[in-house]
């Protein structure tokens, strides 16, 4: 999983440091560090991508360990594996024995784990996301203009750009700055939806 898209979980999320370590298995406060700036293993992209989607597979049982990240042309976006469990830990939560696996065994009530924040960005996303980037950094319109202009982007995007305006907010979400036209900004896109 790359640096980026593991703080960008983080702010997504909101969570503190303590309570990502808890949420994901993370051992230790300097292998958090190492993932934030150097990014993690694959497994950490499928952990986030359950927290997520809100899957039932990952708080509290280290058990989301195989991902591999697969591009799906049918839905055009990234997939991070199967959400797998291990035979030991389904024998311990379920009380099972799983005949015939080796390693891993899948569970059919665990779906695909799907991390949005990585998701393929088009032209016309990146276009108005960047025009809404841009304004947020530069943090000088005055207020009572933030929701007109966000309003005419996230209808340009969906009209003009025949883009998603839920993935128009989540890519915007992902990727603001900390100042204040992007906090209106925000509210201004969630008022649309």
């Amino acid at each position: 999983m790359e640096a980026e898209d593991f703080k960008a979980f983080l702010q997504k999320m909101g969570l503190s440091d303590t309570e990502a370590m808890r949420k994901l298995g993370i051992g230790s406060h300097n292998t958090l560090a190492a993932y934030k700036q150097n990014g993690g293993p694959n497994w950490l992209g499928l952990a986030c991508a359950a927290i997520v989607n809100e899957l039932p597979a990952w708080e509290g049982d280290r058990v989301l360990v195989h991902a591999f990240k697969v591009w799906n042309h049918e839905t055009g976006e990234y997939f991070f594996g199967r959400s797998l469990r291990t035979e030991e830990s389904i024998q311990r939560i379920k009380g099972e024995i799983v005949p015939g696996s080796s390693r891993y065994v899948d569970r059919a009530e665990i779906k695909e784990g799907r991390f949005d924040i990585t998701e393929e960005i088009t032209d016309a996303d990146s276009h108005y996301l960047g025009r809404l980037l841009q304004v947020a950094k530069a943090d000088e319109m005055p207020a009572d203009q933030v929701r007109g202009f966000a309003s005419d982007m996230i209808h340009l995007h969906t009209v003009e750009g025949r883009g998603d305006r839920n993935k128009l907010a989540r890519l915007f979400s992902a990727r603001a700055p900390e100042t204040d036209t992007a906090k209106r900004i925000e509210e201004a896109i969630r008022h649309y939806l």
